[in-house]
Order: C-alpha cells, then sequence, then structure tokens
C-alpha cells in the first residue's frame, strides 16, 4: 500500500530525490480519476525533454515532460518523450513487496544522458523512504490525518478503491 501511496502524490519528490533537489513540485492541476485509475500530467523542469504533441491533441501548447498513468491495484506507467517506464508492484506479505522496473527507449526522441541511473536511485530512494514511513506508521504514536485536497486526489481515490476492493467488491465508485 505504501508503495502505491508513495507512487501517487509527489510532494516528496523535491526533498527527498537528489536528482530532482531543488525542483519546484507543483502538484498537477491536470489530474484525471478513472474509475480503475489516474493520469498525472508532469510539466518537468526547464531543460527536460517534453513531448511535441500533434495538431487536435488536447495537450497540444502545454509543456509535458511526462505522463503518469497508474492502474488499480498497482500498475504505474510513465511516458516520457524517450520511452516508458513500467512499474508494477506485487506484495509478498504483510511486510514484504516486490517492485518490478523495467524502462522501454522509444525511437523518437533520445534519452537524456544519465537517465537510467538517475530512474535507479529514485528506486532506491523510494525504497528508503517507504521502510521509514512503515516504521513510523507502526509506533503507537501514528495518527492519520486528513488528505490535501490538491496534493493526493489520487491517492484518496486509491484508498476508496482499496477499501471497496477488500470488501468484496470492485471498488469504491
Amino acid at each position: 500500500m505504501l508503495c502505491c501511496e508513495n507512487g501517487l502524490e509527489g510532494l516528496h519528490t523535491p526533498h527527498i530525490h537528489s536528482v530532482f533537489a531543488g525542483r519546484s513540485i507543483v502538484p498537477s492541476p491536470r489530474t484525471v480519476l478513472w474509475e480503475h485509475g489516474s493520469l498525472q500530467t508532469d510539466p518537468g523542469s526547464a531543460g527536460d525533454p517534453v513531448f511535441v504533441l500533434p495538431e487536435g491533441h488536447p495537450d497540444r501548447g502545454e509543456r509535458i515532460a511526462a505522463y503518469h498513468f497508474w492502474l488499480f491495484p498497482a500498475t504505474f506507467l510513465t511516458i516520457h518523450p524517450w520511452g516508458l517506464a513500467l512499474r508494477a508492484i506485487q506484495p509478498l506479505g504483510q511486510r514484504r513487496t516486490h517492485v518490478s522496473f523495467r524502462c522501454f527507449a522509444g525511437r523518437a526522441a533520445p534519452r537524456p544522458p544519465g537517465t537510467l541511473e538517475a530512474l535507479r536511485r529514485t528506486a532506491e530512494e523510494d525504497a528508503h523512504v517507504i521502510e521509514s514511513v512503515q516504521r513510523g506508521m507502526e509506533s503507537r504514536l501514528f495518527r492519520g490525518g486528513r488528505y490535501s485536497p490538491v496534493a493526493e486526489k489520487c491517492v484518496h481515490h486509491f484508498h476508496r478503491l482499496l477499501a471497496g476492493w477488500m470488501a468484496g467488491g470492485r471498488g469504491a465508485r
């Protein structure tokens, strides 16, 4: 669950991930929720490769560095101008999780130098944060809080779907 939450909110990104240090991450106002998934757009920062979108595309004229798709329960697809990053999360028990990560480079745009190393380092930093959060949640002092209506739309959606699935349904509607 924490792996999915981590992938669905981006507020931790400039504080935890060295590759994004100093970058201002503003939650995308262009978050789209679907029945069993979501889409968040990433405007990137100066110098990031961005999509050149065709005439008639709803995002034409926008600066889009990545599209982040999440499919319930635990599949993440990030589409970059250079290709696709796929992350599949598989729970192995209450305290164990396996994360499969694959990158597929396209031919339309070259992958920027150091991309794979940055993705690997980001995954390691995420794993460290998730383990720390897990320890904190097990503390008797832990109390849940409210969702940020701007930054945690996707986390809230995930929790609703998870609650519905655990109750034996297909997810909350």
